[in-house]
């Protein structure tokens, strides 16, 4: 997870410079989306997904430290594998279940309406 790594990085050197982050809009509580092109980049921030050939969006959250957001493949494990989180409260676990590989740089999550929701910084 390079990606998410010089993504931090950028982050708190913008945050250095300025005293603030580029806050662009909160996507779940203590979870924030960021002014990407303020952070001086051509595109939204992503990381390849461990799971499926998808980008995975990045955001930050309270503290500056990256959060990949992993609903594309929740949902898509939920969708096409009929999979059964073990957890309501974290559904996290249908990807360990399927893959060998945690999802690192997250947050927890739960289904609301059938979809996957990230609840966001529980710290």
């Amino acid at each position: 997870m390079h990606e998410a790594n010089q993504f931090e990085r950028t982050v708190h050197q913008y945050t250095r410079t300025h005293g603030y982050p580029p806050i662009e809009e909160m996507v779940a509580p203590g979870v924030f989306e960021l002014d990407y092109e303020a952070l001086g980049l051509d595109e939204p921030p992503t990381v390849q997904s461990p799971y499926f050939a998808t980008n995975l969006p990045i955001y930050v959250d309270r503290e500056g430290r990256a959060i990949i957001d992993y609903a594309i493949d929740l949902n898509r494990l939920l969708q096409e594998y009929d999979a059964e989180p073990e957890d309501e409260e974290d559904i996290r676990s249908i990807l360990t279940d399927e893959f060998p590989v945690a999802p690192v740089y997250s947050v927890p999550y739960s289904i609301e309406d059938g979809e996957p929701n990230m609840i966001g910084d529980v710290n």
